[in-house]
């Protein structure tokens, strides 16, 4: 949201530094649970594969995290995609808590705002085509039909602005806008209020 940027950003980070936690945590329990077990783990033979699926802290932490990696190594090979395992998974697991946690708080919180997610769009174009009463009662729409001469023309400019690119234009708001952004942002303090109290009980009696 335009309003609470720097409430938004923060939360981003502050997930992401608790991902980050999760993760040493789940490699120090990874590396304690396969180089420090007694008996050690070994994968020798069967036997000995049988006797670390009886482990169950080989079985409940090292195979249910390895598990879920190795499924989107898995699921990006066969769909012959799987470059961005190598360049955006980092950023990925980062944002994962921010987009389990912040875009379900944003949907819980305004089902009765549907223009919560504009994304700055914020300007009214009209309709694009009219629709017209007939005097037989039929409902027509006048298109214009663009012509292949008119279709290679119009591909050919959007190549041309894709090469170059656009300066960013900085937004700014009028005094409605900052009134419903600070509604809006009451009700985001009072929301993240909520979600911390809470947090802070189950972190007491847990």
């Amino acid at each position: 949201p335009q309003g609470t940027k720097l409430i938004y950003t923060t939360c981003i980070v502050l997930f992401a530094i608790i991902m980050m936690f999760m993760l040493y945590c789940s490699a120090y329990l990874m590396y304690f649970t396969v180089f420090k077990a007694e008996p050690p783990i070994e994968f020798k033979s069967p036997s000995s594969i049988r006797d670390a699926l009886k482990n169950a802290e080989f079985r409940d932490i090292v195979i249910s995290v390895a598990s879920t990696y190795l499924l989107y190594l898995f699921l990006s090979f066969i769909h012959c995609e799987p470059w961005h395992m190598f360049s955006c998974l980092i950023q990925y697991i980062l944002l994962l808590p921010s987009y389990v946690n912040i875009l379900m708080i944003y949907s819980f919180c305004n089902t009765h705002d549907v223009s919560w997610g504009t994304k700055g769009d914020n300007i009214n174009i009209g309709n694009l085509n009219e629709v017209l009463l007939t005097e037989e009662g039929n409902e027509t729409v006048k298109i214009d039909v663009i012509e292949e001469e008119d279709i290679n023309a119009v591909y050919n400019n959007i190549v041309k602005e894709l090469k170059n690119k656009d300066h960013e234009e900085k937004q700014h708001r009028n005094a409605f806008t900052k009134k419903d952004d600070n509604n809006r942002l009451f009700r985001t303090n009072l929301v993240l209020s909520w979600i911390f109290t809470n947090g802070l009980i189950i972190f007491l009696f847990t």
